[in-house]
């Protein structure tokens, strides 16, 4: 049983095009999105506007992930990724002030100790870039899409996480970027 999905569209625009003369398709989504402070501070708000309700925001990478995290952890948010951040990186996230200094790098007993929680409504805001199968968060009630990508599989399965029906649940909600500030983003 699934609840409706209302889906709410942010557009992204800028004064400026940050990733305009890159040609490379990592650099352009560096500066384009992971790195992007203004797209970021959008994303983030959105993802704050559901003080009740369960919200996971999913990212593509890594890089995305901390830099949303950074704005979003004060509020409560818990940063959940793979095993693909190495020491030498997280040590320089930590540097750049992105990481706290005390942090320790998720383990994979951490990371299902937070799937667990996740599942069962007790953790209630998480940004993630492994989340996107594999999980049953019938309590999630907002996805915020912030990666900047598009295909069929994820614009199927990422707006139904927030529709499990669960008691009290009336409708799950999306939140979706309209990349204005570059067509290659806005064509997805």
């Amino acid at each position: 049983l699934v609840v409706p999905i209302h889906v709410c569209w942010s557009d992204v625009i800028l004064d400026r095009n940050p990733c305009a003369g890159i040609d490379d398709p990592v650099r352009r989504k560096r500066w384009g999105v992971w790195c992007n402070q203004p797209r970021n501070d959008i994303v983030a708000a959105r993802a704050l506007a559901y003080p009740a309700q369960q919200v996971m925001v999913m990212v593509e990478s890594v890089e995305h992930g901390v830099h949303l995290w950074q704005r979003l952890r004060p509020q409560g948010f818990e940063f959940v990724y793979g095993n693909t951040m190495t020491p030498d990186e997280f040590g320089s996230y930590q540097r750049a002030g992105l990481i706290p200094l005390d942090a320790k790098r998720l383990s994979p007993a951490r990371r299902e100790e937070l799937r667990k929680r996740f599942e069962a409504g007790d953790l209630r805001r998480v940004v993630t870039t492994v989340w996107d199968t594999g999980i049953d968060p019938v309590h999630l009630g907002v996805v915020v899409r912030a990666a900047a990508t598009s295909s069929e599989q994820a614009d199927q399965q990422e707006p139904g996480r927030s529709c499990r029906k669960v008691s009290g649940k009336e409708v799950g909600v999306v939140e979706d970027f309209l990349d204005q500030f570059d067509s290659n983003f806005h064509r997805r």
